[in-house]
C-alpha cells in the first residue's frame, strides 16, 4: 500500500537556535536541515572595534553561519568559542550537531560526549547523542539516551516523538503508538505526532483509528497536504472510495506534484471504475519517477497501466 509516510520530523534545539531534522524517508541516515525562521547573521568583527569578541559572540555568528549553510565556517567558529571557553558545554552541543549535519559521525560522538562531561544534566545533548547513536545502529544506547533525557525532563514531547521515530524505522508500530501518544498527551497540539500515528495505525490495519488522527491533523492545519493523501487511502481501503476522492484530489490541490497521491487516486479511481480516469494519474506518477530517474517505480506504473488499457 502506498502510505506517504513523511517526514518523521523532530526538533533538535541548540544552545542558541532550533533546527528541525526531516528525514527525506524512514531509515535516512542524510537529514537536511530547515529553520523555522532566519535571524540577520552577525556582521564579521570589525578590525577596529575595541570590544573583545567573545565564547557567546563566535557560537551566535556560528549559528547564523549555519543556518546560511556554511556549516565549515560554523565549526571554525565554534572551534575558536571552545578555545575561549574549553567548559562551554553547549558549545560541543553545537559544534557536535553540526559535525552529524557534515556527516562527521566520529567527531559528532565526541563532542557530545565532551558535553555531557562538561553537563551530565545537558537534556538537549543526550537527545542529539540519542538519535546519533540510532543512525549508527546502537539501538540500546539510544534508547538509553532517550530514557535518561526524559528522567531529567519528563514533559519534552519532542523526545518520545523521536523515540516514536526510531520504533518506526524499526517497525514496532504499537510502540511507535505508544511513543506518539505520550507525546500528544505532553503537547495536545502537536500535528506530527497525530500524523504518524495514523500512519502507524495503518500500518496495524486500524484504518478507523488512522482517520481520526488525520482528521486532527487536518484540524490544526487545512493545508497539510500528506494528510489528507493519507486520510483518503484510509477511506479507500474501507471501502469508501467517493469520501476517499475528495480527500486525494485536495491532497493534489494542495501538492500537484505528489506522485503518491496520483497512485492512491488511481487506485481509488480503479475501484469506481474510472478506467480513463486512473490511467491518466498512474501516468502523471509515472512521468514523475521517470523524471526522478526512479526506473524501477516508473516501469511498475507502466505495466500497471498498460493491464488497464
Amino acid at each position: 500500500m502506498q502510505w506517504f509516510r513523511v517526514i518523521r520530523t523532530f526538533a533538535v534545539i541548540t544552545t542558541m537556535g532550533l533546527f528541525a531534522l526531516m528525514s527525506v524517508s524512514c531509515g535516512s541516515n542524510q537529514p537536511s536541515s530547515t529553520l523555522p525562521e532566519t535571524p540577520t547573521p552577525l556582521s564579521e568583527p570589525s578590525s577596529n572595534s575595541d570590544e573583545p569578541i567573545t565564547a557567546e559572540d563566535l557560537i551566535e555568528r556560528a549559528i547564523s553561519k549555519a543556518q546560511a549553510g556554511n556549516l565549515e565556517g560554523a565549526i571554525l567558529d565554534y572551534d575558536q568559542a571552545i578555545e575561549l571557553d574549553p567548559d562551554f558545554a553547549g558549545a560541543y552541543n553545537d559544534r557536535g550537531f553540526t559535525k552529524f549535519q557534515i556527516g562527521d559521525y566520529e567527531g559528532a560522538m565526541a563532542d557530545y560526549n565532551q558535553a555531557l562531561q562538561l553537563d551530565s544534566e545537558f537534556v538537549l545533548t543526550y537527545n542529539n547523542r540519542g538519535w546519533l547513536h540510532y543512525q549508527l545502529g546502537d539501538y540500546e544506547a539510544a534508547f538509553s539516551d532517550y530514557d535518561q533525557s526524559i528522567q531529567l525532563d519528563p514533559n519534552a514531547a519532542s523526545t518520545y516523538y523521536t523515540r516514536g521515530l526510531i520504533y518506526a524505522n524499526l517497525g514496532d508500530y504499537e510502540a511507535e503508538i505508544a511513543e506518539y501518544t505520550q507525546a500528544i498527551q505532553k503537547d495536545p497540539d502537536f500535528l506530527r505526532a497525530y500524523h504518524n500515528r495514523g500512519i502507524a495505525r495503518a500500518e496495524l490495519e486500524q484504518y478507523e483509528a488512522a482517520i481520526a488522527d488525520y482528521t486532527e491533523v487536518i484540524r490544526l492545519d487545512p493545508t497539510f497536504a500528506e494528510a489528507y493523501n493519507n486520510r483518503g487511502f484510509a477511506k479507500h481501503l474501507l471501502g469508501n472510495d467517493k469520501a476517499a476522492i475528495v480527500d486525494l484530489n485536495k491532497a493534489i490541490q494542495l501538492d500537484p506534484k505528489d506522485a503518491l497521491a496520483y497512485i492512491n487516486r488511481g487506485h481509488t479511481k480503479v475501484e469506481l471504475q474510472d478506467t480513463a480516469g486512473a490511467i491518466a494519474d498512474f501516468q502523471v506518477a509515472a512521468d514523475s519517477f521517470k523524471a526522478a530517474g526512479a526506473t524501477q517505480d516508473y516501469e511498475q506504473l507502466l505495466a500497471i497501466i498498460e493491464a488497464l488499457e
